[in-house]
């Protein structure tokens, strides 16, 4: 077997075509711990990057890509928020939504400008 150090990192399909052909089984489960480490800094930057442009009592929009897909488009005002999530008072309650609260991550709201 090839020594992982001899892949070069900078040509993704020859990584992804050894790890198909066997030829890094011995390094699987590191590599495996490797890309979750880093799929979870990327989510997290992504999370804190949004969380750190909304404020309480700002005005949001639920993003395109909110689900349920009753939600797109949807205004609310934001009312907590925490570290991971953020919880949104919609101007009207709507599906299961009845108290008009959502908890929501923050990179499916986007500001709102009340100018």
């Amino acid at each position: 077997m090839t020594s992982p150090s001899c892949w070069p990192i900078r040509d993704p399909d020859a990584l992804a075509g050894a790890v198909v052909a066997g030829q890094l089984d011995d390094a699987l489960g590191a590599l495996i711990d490797a890309i979750n480490l880093r799929t979870h800094a990327i989510a997290r930057h992504r999370r804190d990057t949004a969380l750190a442009r909304l404020a309480i009592g700002a005005r949001v929009r639920f993003a395109n890509t909110a689900k349920p897909q009753y939600l797109r488009g949807a205004t609310g005002e934001i009312h907590e928020l925490y570290e991971d999530l953020v919880v949104v008072c919609l101007d009207q309650p709507l599906g299961k939504f009845r108290s008009g609260h959502v908890r929501v991550s923050p990179e499916l709201l986007e500001g709102l400008d009340d100018s």
